[in-house]
């Protein structure tokens, strides 16, 4: 709910107060003015013959498209139940005009610069939206020159506010991982939620400050207190950041240390301090010589070895190589004596075949 007007009216119709917070709202015109003003004592009445309890002290009489009627049976009491809170503040305010000013009567219209200050102090927040700056002078004296900068908020129901949704009220959206306001239980997973626009109302229940701009004076357990680190830091670029050192300087006499009672009676407690990470000494110096000094001699070793393996792969091949050049010409030169034998006998066979015929011719015709 956002209240862009505020009426404050008698029970005789009287205008005794009005306060306008939004240039952009409608105006009530002059005939809701005029029915607001006659209808009030009436249903007033009627609403409190009509009420189950007779102590009521607020009833929601009548709402229109106009305005909307809230009736109050007394002036004194300001616990209302079940009422907007944005009204029970302004009730509240109200009655203590009126119980603190003597002089005042039910008649009169409100005339005080205090009144208006005490109602706009609850507004300095309103329509704003997240990440947007706020000067806060308005909430008091201690709070003159102070800006805060809205990062978030929860409605009366806890619904948080979401960057981006450019509405004052609530809006279910269909969420995913980088949204926010949503951490999925699955890789990819989507679902829809109610979330909180971005855009301050009354329905606001709390807001996420922080201090932008500090004032003049300080805010009594906020910046007049200083809460120290249970944990100091444990990376030696970080003790040279808090502590202002150089590299040359030794972090290890500012480590923060804690101490931790003894767990037997009448025993000093123990003084304890984190392990310091990335600490630079002689000792680490040594150690990645050593570390870099041994994969140098690997990586020599490593090109030994490849050398020695790839010369003796060259002498294996080498050796086979002329193996088998001696054994084609081993078998090239028993080809060829074979070769020479048939073709040296051949010839003397055929040379004795023709001296031996007329031998035989001879002695056959000897025999005749």
């Amino acid at each position: 709910m956002t209240i862009y007007s505020l009426y404050i009216l008698n029970k005789a119709g009287t205008l005794i107060y009005q306060n306008d917070y939004s240039d952009n709202a409608a105006k009530l015109s002059h005939n809701a003015y005029i029915s607001l003003g006659s209808t009030f004592h009436g249903l007033h009445a009627i609403a409190s013959n009509l009420s189950p309890t007779g102590s009521s002290s607020g009833i929601e009489v009548i709402e229109t498209e106009a305005f909307k009627l809230q009736c109050y049976q007394t002036r004194t009491d300001p616990n209302q139940q079940n009422l907007e809170e944005t009204l029970h503040s302004i009730y509240e305010l109200y009655t203590d005009y009126v119980l603190k000013n003597p002089f005042y009567e039910l008649e009169m219209s409100i005339r005080c610069d205090l009144f208006d200050y005490k109602l706009n102090r609850f507004r300095c927040f309103i329509d704003k939206r997240m990440g947007q700056d706020v000067a806060v002078d308005t909430l008091g004296e201690e709070f003159k020159g102070y800006v805060f900068r809205i990062t978030g908020g929860n409605d009366g129901e806890g619904f948080p506010m979401l960057q981006g949704v450019a509405v004052p009220h609530r809006v279910r959206l269909l969420l995913t991982k980088n949204s926010g306001c949503y951490i999925p239980k699955r890789d990819g997973e989507r679902k829809r939620k109610s979330v909180r626009g971005c855009i301050v109302a009354d329905d606001i229940a709390s807001l996420q400050l922080i201090i932008v701009k500090k004032g003049d004076a300080e805010l009594d357990g906020l910046t007049n207190v200083s809460f120290p680190s249970r944990k100091g830091p444990k990376r030696a670029n970080n003790i040279r950041k808090l502590f202002k050192l150089s590299k040359e300087d030794d972090v290890r006499p500012y480590v923060i240390r804690r101490e931790v009672p003894s767990k037997k009676e009448g025993r000093k407690p123990n003084s304890v301090a984190p392990k310091i990470q990335r600490l630079v000494t002689p000792v680490t110096v040594a150690r990645r010589r050593a570390l870099r000094r041994a994969i140098v001699d690997r990586k020599v070793a490593a090109a030994t070895a490849a050398a020695d393996y790839a010369k003796l792969i060259a002498q294996r091949r080498e050796a086979e190589r002329k193996s088998k050049n001696s054994s084609k010409h081993s078998k090239v030169s028993t080809k060829a004596a074979e070769v020479a034998k048939p073709a040296a006998a051949a010839p003397a066979k055929k040379v004795a075949a023709p001296a031996a015929a007329p031998a035989k011719t001879a002695t056959k015709a000897a025999k005749k």
